[in-house]
């Protein structure tokens, strides 16, 4: 789905596989050298790149709910559905801050699910969304 802003822009909301952190070198990566925030229901962990490998998406994101949280497979796979859905109407904040900084080539986020009980859709879009705006900041910020 493309969302249509002006005759010449258009926001990508498709999350594909390429944007998807995967890999144990570059998820202990981010969790040794990251840097951390929290903006409730999720700590967000990220850590800004200056270079990008051939083909690399230049902002990956994971998900991570705990079983701990929630002992059902079914109630985690809701929670990590709804920050998906939130994050794909919300990632282009992040993606524009990224091609517009000039240190700044990728960034690698992980959001960690740290609430209590499941929460509603909106919720989790709001905070999304908060922490998109914070990520761009960020991003923007370590350009200067």
């Amino acid at each position: 789905m493309i969302l249509m802003l002006t005759s010449d822009e258009h926001i990508d909301l498709h999350f594909p596989k390429a944007q998807k952190l995967c890999g144990d070198k570059a998820i202990e990566r981010l969790f040794e050298k990251g840097e951390a925030f929290s903006r409730y229901p999720f700590r967000v962990v990220y850590l800004p790149l200056t270079e990008l490998r051939e083909g690399e998406a230049a902002v990956r994101m994971l998900i991570s709910v705990g079983k701990k949280r929630f002992k059902r497979a079914v109630k985690r796979n809701r929670v990590k559905r709804q920050a998906r859905e939130a994050w794909r109407k919300v990632k282009h904040i992040v993606e524009q801050a990224v091609a517009a900084s000039d240190t700044v080539r990728g960034l690698h986020v992980a959001f960690i699910f740290c609430g209590d009980g499941l929460p509603t859709t909106p919720d989790v879009e709001k905070a999304m969304a908060k922490a998109a705006a914070r990520l761009a900041t960020i991003v923007t910020e370590a350009a200067q």
